[in-house]
């Protein structure tokens, strides 16, 4: 799991979060991905690998995410996952990393973005 396989699930959850009537180019998303990799690093002052273990390390510790989702939560299984879920929150979404870990929404500061 690296840096860049988190930033691809910021691109995934950008393209799938945005207005579906707001065309926006490949390089856009892949634009905008980038930015809101450096804004969640930034507020959070650790990278973006280093949020990702924060979430392991959060549902690991939760007895009702592994009692309900097993050892693998779908939301921070992967770095794609785990990017796709911070992209939704950051767009406004309702969905988000932490949906099935409780206690643990204000763990990571999230950005705002609005992808056009």
């Amino acid at each position: 799991m690296s840096r860049t396989d988190i930033v691809r699930g910021l691109e995934m959850g950008l393209t799938e979060g945005k207005s579906e009537d707001v065309p926006v180019s490949k390089k856009n998303i892949r634009s905008a991905a980038v930015k809101l990799a450096k804004s969640f690093e930034t507020m959070n002052g650790k990278s973006l690998v280093q949020l990702w273990h924060m979430a392991q390390e959060a549902y690991e510790q939760d007895d009702y995410g592994r009692r309900h989702h097993g050892a693998n939560n779908a939301h921070v299984r992967s770095g794609e996952d785990f990017g796709f879920y911070l992209a939704m929150r950051a767009q406004g979404h309702g969905v988000g990393w932490d949906d099935d870990v409780m206690g643990a929404y204000n763990i990571i500061k999230h950005p705002h973005i609005e992808v056009y």
